[in-house]
């Protein structure tokens, strides 16, 4: 919420990013009236005139204040409204940065879900795999610079030629292997490879996307504003995800240089000895 400028009942000014300050300020005329009552309703009338004229001073406040709240109001509408056209756009450009990595993951869960369902029947199996490739795999292929792209594949042998193109190389058993990560839940894996990440990354891009229409409603505040937080949530997953990726890569990289040097001084060292 951006900053408010807001002028209390001793004339200063405050610049202010919640409405607390007024409701404060509100409660504390209302107990000023509540303790005038009593003059108000001496038997003197000197006392009952000044209390009323205290209490006409708060009421008119309290007048000022309402109209603050109502401003206060429409200017966190409008910054709601901000925030919720400036989430939909970052939900745009992160369904374009993560293009490849939704084919990717679409692609495995495409496989998986044929190995799934076809557990008990190698038979449909068999039929499955020696069928045309899928939409998906074919828009895969065509993605890959390369000169020995299959023409005309099965769905098994463009399954197998994308599995060798380094861009799509993923094991659908991915535990058991090198890399530590501790999901969003807390739970530790050691991964082969970044699908497992990759894939709860898609399966938070696909969450931001069903709250676009949600986020296009303007009449009703409240539900727009808790939108767009479970929005910023989301992303703030999405973004810590994306690190562990980064980590990924740099451990990834660093491991194969210190398998390169590993080979390299081993075989220094038989060239030595022949």
């Amino acid at each position: 919420m951006s900053a408010f400028a807001w002028i209390d009942r001793h004339g200063v000014q405050h610049i202010i990013s919640h409405y607390q300050p007024m409701l404060d300020e509100i409660a504390v005329v209302e107990a000023e009236v509540d303790a005038l009552l009593l003059d108000l309703e001496s038997a003197d009338r000197d006392a009952r005139d000044r209390a009323r004229m205290q209490i006409e001073r708060r009421h008119h406040r309290l007048v000022q204040l309402q109209a603050d709240i109502l401003r206060w109001n429409a200017h966190a509408d409008t910054q709601t409204q901000e925030a919720a056209a400036d989430m939909l756009r970052q939900i745009d450009q992160l369904g374009i940065a993560l293009q490849d990595v939704r084919l990717l993951v679409n692609l495995y869960d495409e496989h998986a879900q044929l190995m799934r369902d076809t557990h008990s029947a190698p038979d449909q199996r068999a039929e499955a795999l020696s069928g045309p490739a899928t939409p998906r795999q074919l828009f895969a292929i065509s993605l890959v610079r390369s000169a020995d792209k299959p023409t005309a594949p099965t769905r098994a042998d463009a399954w197998a030629w994308l599995n060798r193109q380094p861009r799509y190389q993923r094991s659908l058993a991915s535990d058991d292997g090198w890399f530590s990560w501790t999901d969003p839940d807390g739970h530790v894996h050691r991964l082969v490879d970044p699908l497992t990440i990759e894939r709860k990354v898609i399966t938070l891009l696909y969450k931001l996307e069903g709250l676009r229409g949600d986020l296009g409603v303007k009449d009703a505040p409240e539900t727009l504003f808790a939108t767009v937080e479970r929005g910023v949530a989301l992303m703030d997953m999405v973004n810590s995800l994306k690190q562990d990726l980064e980590r990924f890569d740099c451990e990834a990289e660093a491991r194969d240089l210190e398998q390169c040097k590993a080979y390299a001084a081993n075989w220094r060292s038989r060239r030595k000895t022949t």
